[in-house]
């Protein structure tokens, strides 16, 4: 059975993007934190804002703000 995930426009607002090693050579590091120094284990941009979320393996959940360069209130998943 096929399942349906999100609506449809969240569906085509999914975007695939081949990095080959040319692009990956001219990036440079924009932003550095340094306030955990563990493994992160999923990480995702916001698709219309400057929010990058990540999840880390000591199931934190750190919210950054990226183009003001800051770290939001970090969340830990209850057991």
């Amino acid at each position: 059975m096929h399942q349906k995930v999100g609506s449809q426009s969240e569906r085509e607002d999914n975007v695939s993007l081949e990095l080959f090693e040319e692009i990956l050579q001219s990036m440079e590091v924009g932003i550095s934190f340094r306030d955990y120094n563990g493994r992160i284990s999923s990480m995702n941009f916001h698709k219309s804002s400057s929010y990058l979320v990540t999840a880390s393996d000591d199931e934190s959940i750190r919210p950054y703000d990226v183009s003001a360069a800051t770290i939001s209130t970090v969340s830990f998943l209850a057991r």
